[in-house]
């Protein structure tokens, strides 16, 4: 089957702010999709071992044993989606779960339809785009709005594709974009934070990191940063009661000006009218 034909059928979409340690493996009855927003640890899976971290997105296909081991399991803040790749099965509304391994029973199990990557567990450092669909999946699951499920579908399918994306370039840049968005990632506060200062960082030339950071995450170095720095003011603006100032500061933007400019054209309104927007809706 084509991908094309990829039509993700969302059973349980939800952000857990902890997570239960496993002793044991655990096989899936049907795939699952987790996308971590705080925590760091291991995940084993089908006899391989990766580390995972903040922003790391996990897919793993029907039929995946596997065990996640974090540091600070009750620190853990991740996204955890249950799901087909295909609507054959949507019949089947409520969640299948997944079992212990000693458990498993062969007949439950919803085979990947994708005899090509979607057949293999993937782990990759998300975007920001990325963490901001998936959390739109979860979003829509948790108010259920009109047509929420074929939105959610939707917002679904183009995460798995980016993360197919991201597995198909060259290992090297992509530990290079990992590595940028990482320090980005550390260092927005930093208004003096420039294309230049950041690829020095990693002794490459400006041009070079931003054709990376495009190809690896759809945006340059400059808008990745920029789009960060709004990332992060619009959570203060709807998570906290500072002024627009002292979140223009604490986002990185070099001067207040600069921060309303930039977060009208970015974002459509002004950073009041978001907190405004925001609160009305409520969490």
């Amino acid at each position: 089957m084509e991908l094309s034909k990829l039509n993700p059928h969302i059973r349980y979409a939800r952000l857990h702010l902890c997570y239960n340690p496993q002793r044991e493996n655990s096989i899936c009855y049907d795939c699952r999709f987790f996308y971590v927003v705080r925590g760091e640890g291991v995940l084993y899976a089908n006899n391989k071992i990766y580390e995972i971290s903040q922003n790391f997105a996990v897919y793993l296909p029907s039929g995946t044993r596997y065990r996640f081991e974090f540091k600070e399991p009750s620190e853990v803040k991740i996204y955890v989606f249950d799901f087909d790749l295909t609507s054959e099965h949507s019949h089947i509304k409520h969640s299948i779960g997944t079992t212990l391994e000693k458990n498993f029973e062969a007949k439950k199990l919803i085979k990947v339809p994708f005899d090509n990557e979607l057949s293999s567990v993937i782990v990759s450092c998300g975007s920001v785009k990325l963490q901001s669909d998936v959390a739109a999946v979860a979003d829509l699951f948790l108010h259920k709005t009109t047509h929420y499920q074929h939105y959610a579908s939707s917002y679904l399918k183009l995460s798995l594709l980016e993360i197919l994306d991201e597995k198909r370039l060259s290992k090297g840049d992509f530990r290079l974009a990992e590595k940028v968005q990482e320090y980005i990632r550390r260092n927005y506060a930093n208004p003096t934070l420039t294309n230049e200062s950041v690829a020095r960082e990693f002794s490459y030339h400006p041009y070079y990191v931003s054709r990376v950071m495009k190809e690896c995450t759809k945006k340059t170095l400059h808008e990745y940063l920029i789009d960060y720095r709004l990332h992060i003011a619009k959570t203060h603006l709807a998570t906290s009661s500072l002024n627009v100032t002292e979140i223009a500061s604490l986002s990185g933007f070099a001067s207040y000006t600069y921060f309303i400019k930039t977060f009208r054209e970015r974002v459509g309104v002004s950073p009041l009218k978001y907190r405004k927007r925001y609160l009305s809706v409520g969490i």
